[in-house]
C-alpha cells in the first residue's frame, strides 16, 4: 500500500516547505531516477530523502519498534541527509518560524522537553485515540522545533507512523495554497492561543480522505474480481485487502468530536461497518 501515497506524501510535504519540484517531476525523480533541468540539487535529495524516511518508518511499523528520541533523531537524519551538516542532531542556535508569532523554545530547553515529549507520549497512547494522540504530538513536537532545519517533515512523518502504528493510513496534509494557509493558521492557533481542535479536525479530514479514496479503489477492485471470477473463473487479488477498511470507525469518531460538521451528516446514515453508494455519496450502512 505504501506505492499508493509515497509520491503524494513526498510532493505535498516537500512543497509545504517550499520545495518547487511538481507533483510529476516528484514522481520521475523516485520512480526513475531523473534529474530535473532548472531545479535544485537540494530540491531532488530532498524528495530522495523522504521517500527513504518513509521506508524506514514503514520498517519501523513491521518490526514493532516503539517511538524513541533516538527514532525521531533517525527520521530527520534521513530527511536532511546530504543537506545539513548537523543532520540527526538537537539544534544548537535559536530559530524563527517565518510568519509566526510563536517563538520555539530555547535551544539549551530542547534535549529535556524531547524527553518530556517522548514521556508524555508514552503515558497518553493507550489513553487518547490514535488521531488525536498523533495530531496532539505533532503540534508539541513542532512547539518545541527541536532541529534547525527539518522540523515540519520530520513532525509529519512522525504524527503518521503514529497512525500508521495504529492501521490508519498517514494524514498527507496538501500543499495547495489554500490547504498550506489552513495548515498554518491552525497550528499558530494552537501554539499561540492554546486552540487545538482546529488543528485537530485538518489532521482528520487529510486521514478520513485518504481512507474514503483507499475504499473507493478497493471497491473499484472488487468489481473487477467479480466480472472476472463470473467471466473467466479466476480472480485478482491485487489490493483486495483495502476494501477491508472499516471506515465507519473513523467516521463515528469523528461524529462525536466534531457534531456540527458536514461530516456528521454522513454518520446518520451508519448502521454496519461498511459503506455503500447512495447518490454521489459513499455511506456507511
Amino acid at each position: 500500500m505504501e506505492e499508493v501515497y509515497r509520491v503524494e506524501w513526498t510532493f505535498n510535504s516537500n512543497a509545504i516547505e517550499g520545495n518547487t519540484l511538481t507533483l510529476l517531476e516528484t514522481k520521475l525523480v523516485l520512480e526513475q531516477g531523473l534529474t530535473i533541468g532548472g531545479k535544485k540539487l537540494r530540491e531532488h535529495f530532498e524528495v530522495i530523502n523522504h521517500a527513504e524516511a518513509i521506508a524506514y518508518i514503514q520498517e519501523l511499523i513491521d518490526q514493532g519498534h516503539e517511538l524513541t528520541e533516538f527514532v525521531v533523531k533517525s527520521i530527520q537524519h534521513l530527511v536532511l541527509k546530504n543537506i545539513a551538516d548537523d543532520a540527526g542532531r538537537y539544534r544548537m542556535v535559536n530559530v524563527r518560524i517565518s510568519g509566526s508569532e510563536h517563538v520555539p523554545s530555547h535551544y539549551t530547553l530542547v534535549p529535556e522537553q524531547m524527553e518530556q515529549l517522548i514521556q508524555w507520549y508514552e503515558s497518553q497512547r493507550n489513553i487518547m485515540h490514535p488521531l488525536l494522540l498523533a495530531a496532539e504530538f505533532h503540534y508539541r513536537f513542532v512547539y518545541i522545533h527541536p532541529f534547525s532545519d527539518g522540523s515540519g517533515r520530520t513532525a509529519r512523518l512522525l504524527m503518521n507512523l503514529i497512525l500508521m502504528q495504529y492501521g490508519y493510513p498517514p494524514a498527507i496534509v496538501k500543499a495547495a495554497d489554500a490547504a498550506r494557509l489552513r495548515y498554518y493558521e491552525t497550528l499558530g492557533e494552537a501554539s499561540v492561543q492554546g486552540q487545538l481542535q482546529p488543528f485537530m479536525e485538518l489532521i482528520i479530514e487529510c486521514v478520513a480522505e485518504l481512507f474514503a479514496v483507499l475504499f473507493v479503489c478497493g471497491e473499484i477492485v472488487h468489481l473487477i474480481n467479480v466480472i472476472l471470477t463470473l467471466y473467466f473463473g479466476v480472480q485478482w487479488r491485487f489490493f483486495e485487502e483495502i476494501r477491508l477498511y472499516k471506515l465507519s470507525r473513523l467516521f463515528s469518531f469523528l461524529a462525536v468530536l466534531f457534531p456540527d460538521t458536514l461530516l456528521s451528516n454522513l454518520i446518520r446514515y451508519t448502521r454496519k461497518n461498511m459503506l455503500s453508494r447512495r447518490g454521489q455519496h459513499w455511506l456507511s450502512h
